[in-house]
C-alpha cells in the first residue's frame, strides 16, 4: 500500500500535465489551420477540464455524475480525432455514425437508470473506439508510398489504440469507470493514470512529427 501511495502521488499530477503537453506544442507550432490538430486540441482541453472537475468532486456525491459525463465527452472527442486521422470517406462516416449512436444510447441509459451500473455499456463504448482505431491504423498502412512512422496520424491513432485497448482489458476485470478515483491508491486508478499519460505522450510525439507546411 505504501509503494502504491508513492506511485499514485507521483502520477496523479500528470492527469493535468499530460494533456497540456500536446496542447502547448500545438500552440507553439501554430498548427491552427489543420483540422486534425484542432480536433486534438479540443480533446486535450476536454481532458484537462474533465480531470479538474473530477479532482474537485472526488469523494462527493457528484463524483459518479462527473465521471460519466467526462467519459462520454472524451469518447466523443476521441471519435472526432479518429475521423480526421483517416482519408477513407466510408470509414469517416462510419466513425461519426457509431459515436453518435453510442452517445445517444449512453445518455438514454444513464438518464433513465442513473443508479444502475454502467459497466456493460462503458465496456461496449471502449471496445468500439478500440476497434475504430484498429480500422484507422489499417487504412493508414495501405499507403505504401509514405513512412507510417513519420505520420502524425499514426501516433494519434496509436495513442488511442493503446489507451482504449488496455482500458478495455481493465474493464473486463469487472471494474467500472465510476470506480476511478484519483485520490484512491488502488491498482485500477493507478493503471488508468499510466495508460492515460502514455496516450498523451503518443499525441505529443505526433504533434512533433507534424511538418509546418503540411495542411489538411
Amino acid at each position: 500500500m505504501l509503494i502504491g501511495g508513492i506511485i499514485a502521488g507521483i502520477l496523479l499530477p500528470w492527469v493535468l500535465i499530460a494533456p497540456t503537453l500536446p496542447l502547448l506544442l500545438i500552440l507553439i507550432k501554430r498548427n491552427h489551420a489543420n483540422k486534425t490538430m484542432v480536433a486534438l486540441a479540443m480533446l486535450c482541453v476536454v481532458a484537462i477540464l474533465s480531470n479538474i472537475f473530477l479532482l474537485m468532486a472526488s469523494g462527493s456525491g457528484l463524483q459518479n455524475s462527473f465521471l460519466r459525463v467526462s467519459f462520454l465527452a472524451e469518447l466523443l472527442f476521441t471519435g472526432i480525432l479518429l475521423k480526421y486521422c483517416t482519408d477513407h470517406l466510408v470509414l469517416r462516416y462510419s466513425i461519426i455514425a457509431s459515436i453518435l449512436i453510442f452517445g445517444s444510447v449512453y445518455i438514454t441509459f444513464t438518464t433513465l437508470s442513473p443508479e444502475r451500473s454502467t459497466w456493460a455499456i462503458s465496456l461496449i463504448g471502449v471496445i468500439m473506439v478500440f476497434l475504430i482505431s484498429v480500422m484507422v491504423l489499417l487504412s493508414k498502412m495501405n499507403k505504401l508510398d509514405q513512412n507510417i512512422i513519420l505520420s502524425p496520424d499514426f501516433w494519434f491513432t496509436g495513442g488511442i489504440f493503446f489507451h482504449f485497448g488496455l482500458l478495455s482489458l481493465l474493464l473486463f476485470t469487472g471494474k467500472n469507470i465510476t470506480d476511478l478515483d484519483y485520490h484512491k491508491h488502488d491498482d485500477f486508478s493507478i493503471l488508468y493514470v499510466v495508460i492515460f499519460v502514455i496516450q498523451f505522450l503518443f499525441f505529443a510525439t505526433g504533434v512533433l512529427m507534424q511538418k509546418p507546411w503540411h495542411k489538411k
